[in-house]
């Protein structure tokens, strides 16, 4: 500790950063469970992701910064992202 007692600051922004994180994730979380994708037409899954694809983008800075594991989960998050965005324009010019 520091001289009177204070605690050493936190990188600039970091707490916020990592606040926002976790807030999109348990949105994700929230919005997205097994049940409504497994029940849900292509358009719909589509939608879904469109609509919380920010959120991962945003979650995978934290899913990375997991020791050990978290590279290659992000990697494989960012794979299936992939796929979901060549999948998705198609899915809406069906319609």
């Amino acid at each position: 500790m520091r001289a009177g007692n204070k605690r050493p600051r936190l990188e600039e922004g970091y707490m916020a950063t990592e606040a926002k994180t976790l807030s999109a994730l348990n949105k994700i979380a929230h919005a997205v469970s097994v049940k409504s994708v497994a029940s849900a037409d292509p358009a719909k899954l589509c939608e879904i992701y469109k609509r919380y694809r920010p959120l991962i983008v945003l979650a995978l800075a934290l899913i990375k910064r997991i020791p050990v594991y978290g590279v290659k989960i992000a990697a494989i998050i960012e794979f299936l992202m992939q796929i979901a965005d060549k999948v998705c324009p198609a899915v809406a010019r069906a319609r």
